[in-house]
């Protein structure tokens, strides 16, 4: 990744929707991802569930259905048996393309196109939460209790209504998961016609014949890069557990090449040992770990957050051991560097976010950080929301949990300087962070006693106030009338 440029232009608007009702703890939920998206709200109320599903919508799901080869046999000059992405979704067109000798028409391709990411995505949220099906993740609360409703996942690569989708929806039976898709009108047709194309039979083809299997396979795979492109930015997690994660990354990832995360993997019906989410985490460190000497580069990102919030810098180096260590200098420190055992609690929790930074992520891409004030002093969450912002500014785009009251009110703060023009801005600390509405999305996480779970919705910026209506105010207050009862209380005693 090339360092990126404290002015570069933001991401742009908002190119995700994602629909969820009883999900986990989620009664439902309706979220559009901006270039910085906030979850905010109670603890066990779906913030990590639902960012959980983003990281799946924006993994190797789609890749993998762009990339993988093997629906279709060109050995044998015909549809192989069963397909790996679409063995039970498509048996009547691909006798119909055996039939005719002819590669299959555009709704044929659609079809299959369809199928290949419905099943990829079905596949890909049983990795990421490490299970071994998805009857587990329903929402066993409701009104009335366990009514047996499914849980329902839609996912649209834009909040338009027409947009491609995909419904994922499963109950609590042993019936297999309902997936379907919905794509939208090629906006052209492939290269390779397919619809002009034969399937060559008798000795095999000659040197000009096409083979149905590469017209059909890049043919589908054109439809997925067009209806599903969003979803091909690489995503990076750092959960809220990531420092003890990484503490221990030699026993997790021992665990983790015993039974890797995947449906399908080990005995049948048991669940991974670690979800994907925390497989994906130690790839990504030993891969920063193997390759730190070659990447390892500097870039304004890292630096600010090592010069502003942390005090020093961050490296990386291989132990004894094999598996990779943080080491942390402090600035105007004169040794070679405490592990991170034996750092602070900020240090422990922002140095994954530094050397992710400083290694992995790039523009265009998707950041998720659980929690990203955990340790940090109410000065240095103010910090770290400034630094939230210029990843925007850099291009990448970025997905918080977060439970903090002044990180929020930064945010709020920056929302509403862009309300005055440029000339107006002078002598603002941080002028140049401004954020634009449309840029920003806070979603409050809430019980809602009637659903028997937790309901979504996003909250915008009260122009008088300048913050997020997150219900901190409704704590403050109480807070105060507490304090107030008190020391009301103490003086009539003195009386």
């Amino acid at each position: 990744m090339s360092a990126t440029k404290p002015g570069a232009a933001p991401s742009g608007s908002g190119d995700t929707r994602l629909l969820v009702t009883d999900f986990g703890p989620i009664a439902r939920a309706e979220v559009t991802l901006r270039p910085l998206t906030v979850f905010v709200g109670p603890s066990h109320t779906g913030k990590s569930v639902l960012a959980t599903l983003l990281y799946a919508l924006h993994g190797n799901a789609f890749r993998r259905a762009l990339t993988e080869r093997g629906s279709w046999s060109a050995a044998a000059g015909r549809p192989e048996a069963a397909p790996s992405l679409v063995a039970e979704s498509a048996p009547p067109w691909l006798e119909q393309a055996e039939e005719s000798s002819a590669v299959p028409s555009e709704p044929a391709l659609r079809a299959r196109c369809e199928a290949e990411a419905a099943r990829a995505f079905a596949a890909e949220i049983c990795r990421c939460f490490g299970v071994a099906d998805a009857g587990p993740l329903r929402r066993r609360m409701g009104s009335p209790p366990d009514s047996g409703r499914p849980a329902a996942i839609e996912w649209r690569t834009s909040p338009a209504a027409n947009a491609p989708t995909v419904r994922f929806e499963f109950g609590s039976g042993d019936s297999p998961p309902a997936v379907s898709t919905r794509l939208a009108n090629p906006a052209s047709v492939p290269a390779a016609d397919p619809r002009t194309q034969r399937l060559p039979f008798g000795d095999g083809p000659g040197p000009e014949d096409p083979w149905i299997a590469s017209s059909t396979e890049e043919s589908s795979r054109s439809l997925l890069r067009e209806n599903f492109g969003p979803a091909l930015r690489p995503a990076y997690f750092l959960p809220a557990d990531r420092t003890t994660i990484l503490l221990h990354a030699r026993a997790a990832i021992r665990d983790s090449n015993a039974d890797a995360a995947s449906p399908g993997s080990g005995p049948v019906g048991r669940a991974p040992i670690l979800s994907g989410v925390v497989t994906d985490l130690l790839e990504q460190w030993e891969a920063i770990g193997r390759n730190a000497a070659d990447r390892a580069r500097w870039n304004p990102l890292a630096a600010e957050i090592e010069d502003r919030i942390l005090g020093g810098s961050v490296r990386v180096e291989s132990n004894a051991g094999g598996t990779p260590a943080f080491l942390y200098r402090p600035r105007e420190w004169s040794g070679d560097g405490l592990p991170l055992r034996r750092t602070s609690a900020m240090v422990s929790s922002l140095a994954p976010v530094v050397l992710w930074l400083r290694h992995l992520v790039g523009p265009g891409e998707i950041l998720i950080i659980e929690e990203p004030e955990a340790g940090l002093h109410p000065k240095m969450q103010v910090e770290i929301a400034r630094e939230l912002v210029r990843m925007v500014r850099a291009g990448i785009r970025v997905v918080i949990t977060t439970h903090s009251e002044w990180l929020l009110e930064q945010l709020g703060n920056l929302t509403q300087l862009s309300n005055l023009p440029a000339d107006r801005r002078k002598g603002i600390e941080e002028a140049d962070l401004a954020l634009d509405p449309k840029e920003i999305g806070v979603w409050l996480f809430r019980q809602d006693p009637d659903q028997g779970g937790a309901a979504v919705e996003e909250v915008t910026i009260e122009p008088e106030s300048g913050l997020f209506p997150v219900e901190y105010d409704e704590i403050a207050r109480a807070l105060y009338n507490q304090g107030a009862r008190i020391f009301n209380r103490t003086q009539a005693l003195k009386e």
